[in-house]
């Protein structure tokens, strides 16, 4: 899937929704800022503002996939970044999920996966082999969705990881 394509997700009570998937744009910094504060409740807008620019400054090595429904509002987005190792995967470079949230109203539609699967292109893409995650005790719903998608308990029940599937590699 190309960094701007749309995908039909499927969502539970209403059936389809179309969703682009794509890289976050400057514009998109108000939406993303507030998807963010969602997810890390526990920061400033401002502490998270910083990070933002840092991380939008080197798309190359962090990007973030955004997911906009049809009327053009962000319904999710997931960071990601290569990680040289982590403790809990047995190859070296590895993809990194970094953050990933989607609008409660949304999930459970195939949007959370499909921004997976972009962070996983991209880092098979740059020669990884496996992606790994890792939440904490407040994100209930996190190791469901972790498991959901093909990840994997690495020991500690708040550590995953995932071999990447062959197909991602040319």
């Amino acid at each position: 899937m190309k960094a701007d394509q749309e995908s039909t997700v499927r969502r539970p009570e209403t059936g389809p929704l179309l969703v682009e998937i794509r890289l976050v744009a400057e514009h998109d910094f108000p939406e993303w800022l507030q998807l963010r504060l969602a997810l890390w409740p526990y920061h400033t807008d401002e502490e998270l503002l910083v990070e933002m620019h840092q991380i939008f400054a080197v798309p190359d090595s962090t990007p973030v996939f955004v997911a906009v429904g049809s009327g053009g509002g962000i319904l999710g987005f997931a960071e990601f970044s290569i990680h040289e190792s982590v403790s809990w995967c047995s190859t070296t470079n590895v993809g990194y999920v970094e953050g990933w949230y989607v609008r409660p109203g949304c999930r459970r539609s195939g949007i959370g996966k499909a921004l997976l699967v972009k962070g996983e292109e991209w880092a098979s893409g740059r020669g990884c082999t496996e992606m790994a995650s890792d939440t904490t005790p407040e994100y209930s719903v996190s190791p469901s969705a972790h498991k959901g998608l093909g990840f994997v308990e690495a020991g500690d029940p708040l550590h995953f990881r995932k071999t990447l599937s062959s197909s991602y590699f040319p």
